[in-house]
């Protein structure tokens, strides 16, 4: 098992611990599940696809973090 973030599915968040999740995704999440799907997600579908990482069609607070991460180390 390799853990790459980037090759890991991450695991659905509950609406919980939504409070780890970044402040824009929370704010996305209308239905307050703990995930963005792309009926919620306001930006363009490619935006959209480069931040569902494992292609499940949501956003969770780990795929939000991850792309987050990644954007700082740049």
């Amino acid at each position: 098992q390799s853990e790459d973030l980037f090759r890991r599915a991450p695991e659905r968040v509950a609406p919980q611990s939504a409070g780890e999740a970044p402040l824009w995704l929370t704010r996305m999440d209308r239905n307050e599940d703990g995930a963005v799907t792309r009926r919620e997600f306001p930006g363009p579908p490619e935006k959209f696809q480069q931040l569902d990482l494992n292609g499940d069609g949501e956003i969770v607070a780990a795929e939000a973090n991850a792309s987050e991460n990644a954007a700082s180390e740049k």
